[in-house]
């Protein structure tokens, strides 16, 4: 006859309570072993409290307060060395403000004289076209009067008068 599994008093079976009770049991001992290594690294800060001269514990707001001395000198010292690049740097400026209102006033008295040099660039280039119109008619006339001069002269050539060189002169040429 197969035996009936026993049930303990909450109506769990003896194996589940025995696994429970062991899981529990290894929880308990980590823990117990982590208060350990707490303890021990508690006591081992402790002896070396022990070890230091008193005045070598310093707490945090002591070294705030150093730190904050340590600024306020920083500050002193820095504050005149800075003022007094300051004061350069606003003359520097002001004297290139100064010089830019100063070419600002010039720039306003040489506005007329741009208006007159742009005028004057307008006349020169109608005075250069006109000049280019000119030597264009210049040389067209002096090119018809030579043609009619030589035609005249293939005249004189047929008659017998040749228009030799000396004779250029004379019949009013002008090389």
């Amino acid at each position: 006859m197969a035996s009936k599994p026993t049930k303990g008093k909450d109506g769990e079976a003896p194996e589940e309570t025995t696994k429970q009770l062991l899981h529990g049991n290894k929880c308990l001992e980590k823990e117990a072993q982590d208060t350990q290594e707490q303890s021990q690294s508690y006591l081992s800060c402790g002896a070396k409290l022990r070890h230091d001269p008193p005045d070598m514990l310093i707490t945090l707001n002591d070294q705030n307060r150093q730190d904050l001395a340590q600024i306020q000198a920083q500050q002193e010292e820095l504050i005149p060395r800075y003022t007094s690049k300051e004061q350069e740097v606003r003359s520097a400026l002001q004297d290139t403000e100064a010089s830019a209102s100063l070419l600002d006033t010039e720039l306003e008295q040489l506005e007329p004289y741009k208006e007159h040099k742009v005028q004057a660039e307008q006349k020169v280039k109608a005075l250069e076209k006109e000049l280019r119109v000119t030597r264009i008619r210049c040389a067209e006339e002096t090119h018809a009067i030579r043609s009619q001069r030589w035609m005249g002269s293939g005249a004189a050539w047929s008659r017998g008068s040749c228009p030799c060189p000396w004779q250029w002169g004379e019949m009013g040429w002008a090389f």
